[in-house]
This record gives C-alpha cells, structure tokens and sequence, in this order.
C-alpha cells in the first residue's frame, strides 16, 4: 500500500503526529511505504500517480495549495482530511480577518522583503480571497479532525 501525506497551509502539526505514532509507527511502514511527504519526513517534489491512501492537512490559502491539492487528488484513491485545518479551514482561517493587502503589507514589510517601489515578491503564490477547507474544493472520502488529530490509545 502506497501512503501519501500533502501539507497545505498550516503547522506541520498533523504530520508531528503521525510520526508520534512512536513504535508504532514500526507496524505502519511494514504494512505500507510512505511514499510523498514533504517537507517533513521526506523530500520529495512531486506525488506519484499511484497512491492508495492520501492524507491531506492544512488548508487552502493560495493558489500553490489548490494545485497540489487537485493533484492529490487525482493521484489517490482515497483522499483522508487529517486535521482541523483540512477539515474545517482551522488556524489558517483567522487570516479571513484581515485582507490580503493587509496581510502582504504585514508579513512582507516586516522582513524587509518588499522592493523600494512596494512590490511585493514576484515568486509568493496568490492568494485566494478566502480560506477553505480541503472538502470546499475536492471529494474527500473521509474526516479525521483534530489540532492534531488524536493518537489512538490501547
């Protein structure tokens, strides 16, 4: 079995979990391989076309997060939102609060990242005009909730 764990926006959190799973985690990859993961257990580029299983945490910010999640999802057979982020919009949601000028202004000035001219950099994805959740843009099969999702005990 072929396992696949997308990030989007959001902590890294739900993949922590999955690799607090402790000796357990053991039992996992001799029933499956975990073959996509970036950043945080692999580096890997880019999803192969044949995943059993895919998890998806974070949610849809931008651009960047709405192709990698398209792609995942044609690539899996089955999609699983792990987290609240990807099941609800979570954390990533509270940036609704402000507009994505403001935003830009905030993060970009703040770095001193932003040109003389107040552009800001060429290579940062668009931002969609609001947060969603993984479910708002592709079939998912099933939820796990949770910041993170809770390890099953016993």
């Amino acid at each position: 079995m072929k396992i696949a764990i997308e990030e989007l926006a959001g902590c890294s959190g739900c993949t922590i979990a999955v690799l607090d799973l402790h000796e357990a985690i053991l039992d996992l990859v001799e029933a499956a391989d975990i073959v996509y993961s970036p950043p945080v257990i692999m580096d890997v580029k880019e999803p192969p076309e044949d995943i059993d299983i895919a998890f998806v945490t974070g949610a849809v910010r931008n651009e960047e997060n709405q192709e990698r999640l398209k792609k995942i999802r044609k690539n899996s057979r089955v999609l699983v939102a792990l987290g609240t982020c990807a099941c609800y919009g979570g954390i990533s949601g509270l940036s609704m609060i402000s507009s994505r000028e403001e935003l830009f202004k905030t993060v970009y000035t703040a770095v001193d990242t932003v040109k003389e001219d107040g552009a800001i950099p060429h290579d940062v994805p668009g931002f969609l005009y609001r947060v969603f959740a993984v479910g708002d843009m592709v079939k998912i099969d099933y939820y796990i909730p949770g910041c993170p999702p809770p390890r099953r005990h016993g």
